[in-house]
């Protein structure tokens, strides 16, 4: 199991109500690519 931190400093938070800005995204999406790609074949 795998947790994000949504406290992370790194985070605009400029979005509009519940929702991540665009930049927050494009950060979160990069992260998940990344962790994914070091799984490998193996997941």
């Amino acid at each position: 199991m795998r947790h994000w931190n949504y406290a992370d400093p790194a985070l605009d938070r400029l979005g509009r109500d519940w929702h991540f800005s665009q930049n927050d995204h494009r950060l979160i999406s990069g992260l998940l690519n990344d962790y994914v790609a070091k799984l490998g074949p193996v997941w």
